[in-house]
């Protein structure tokens, strides 16, 4: 059921980065849209770095680093660290439903 639901999210995703270069006018024939994981979507939401996220939640640069590019998969405590995270800055977290984490790839960056 986890496995559906991550793909479901990924396809979302996808379709969302489409959408986004679509509305600025970006031909699809020249251009290839990028897969964004829930991580680096979170991340951009917050409008953290990678080392500023890191430190927020007690991982290495490279563990995130991972994440983001779907070598590894954030461990149960790792993603208890992102939800709280997310919740404090009042964010859709990774185990949002898909339209959230949509919502929050083409939402403006929260200021810090």
């Amino acid at each position: 059921m986890r496995d559906n639901r991550k793909a479901v999210a990924r396809a979302v995703l996808h379709d969302a980065t489409t959408l986004k270069h679509l509305a600025k006018g970006d031909a699809m024939s020249n251009h290839t849209p990028t897969l964004v994981s829930p991580i680096s979507a979170l991340r951009h939401r917050l409008n953290m770095t990678q080392e500023e996220f890191a430190h927020a939640i007690g991982v290495t640069v490279s563990t995130v680093n991972r994440w983001e590019n779907g070598h590894i998969e954030p461990s149960r405590l790792a993603r208890k660290a992102i939800d709280g995270l997310a919740a404090q800055a009042h964010v859709a977290s990774m185990d949002s439903p898909p339209a959230e984490l949509a919502a929050a790839i083409s939402a403006e960056p929260m200021a810090k």
